[in-house]
């Protein structure tokens, strides 16, 4: 995650002003500090809690009784 969140904190970022050169032209590895485990679990488990709220429910086909969808069925 650390690397991530310096990009998106770099100034040319946030203006947009950002191409494959990106990295090569702004980056440095000291501008990482180190990983923040206990920050690491709590941005992972808010994550998995706000996609298991958001995700939308999976709508099953309707069927005959021979197994056929409906929409094959009705097919001119």
């Amino acid at each position: 995650m650390g690397f991530g969140k310096w990009a998106v904190q770099t100034e040319p970022f946030r203006q947009g002003k950002f191409d494959t050169g990106f990295i090569e032209k702004h980056f440095k590895p000291e501008y990482l500090q180190p990983d923040d485990e206990e920050a690491d679990k709590v941005a992972a488990l808010l994550s998995a809690y706000v996609w298991d709220k958001e995700k939308k429910p999976v709508h099953q086909l309707n069927t005959v009784a021979n197994g056929a969808a409906n929409w094959k069925t009705r097919r001119r």
